[in-house]
């Protein structure tokens, strides 16, 4: 019997870790018309997608470091000129210790932008998420 309560306690700690825990992906679309080149985030060396054509996608699959609280995105335009924008991460997520989805940086002809996708709304393609 002291067996089976230790175990059972062990089990709940441990699955309350473990949904504590983040677990997202983060994927970069090009929604624009152009191609972008060097597609990296600077304060995230795990992140990139290198080359991103007009309607491609690039996904990193299970992060699992803490949400970050900006995302410094750095890319070469198609008139090869490198430019670099600081985006708002955790204040756009209601749970981040907890996340779990996709996080998707956007490019568009302005730029990129965060959009946050929790798991329940998950999505096919990114063409497939409606939002700014």
């Amino acid at each position: 019997m002291i067996f089976v309560t230790i175990y059972a306690l062990a089990f709940a700690v441990v699955s309350g870790c473990a949904a504590t825990e983040p677990n997202y992906d983060v994927s970069f679309y090009n929604s624009g018309k152009t191609q972008l080149t060097e597609v990296r985030c600077l304060n995230v060396p795990e992140l990139s997608a290198g080359v991103l054509i007009p309607g491609s996608w690039k996904n990193d699959s299970d992060c699992r470091f803490p949400v970050p609280e900006e995302m410094t995105m750095a890319w070469n335009g198609a008139d090869g000129v490198y430019r670099e924008r600081k985006l708002a991460v955790r204040q756009l997520i209601e749970q981040p210790g907890s996340f779990r989805g996709t996080i998707l940086i956007r490019f568009t002809q302005d730029g990129p932008t965060v959009i946050p996708v929790p798991k329940e709304r998950k999505y096919e393609t990114p063409p497939a998420v409606s939002g700014s």
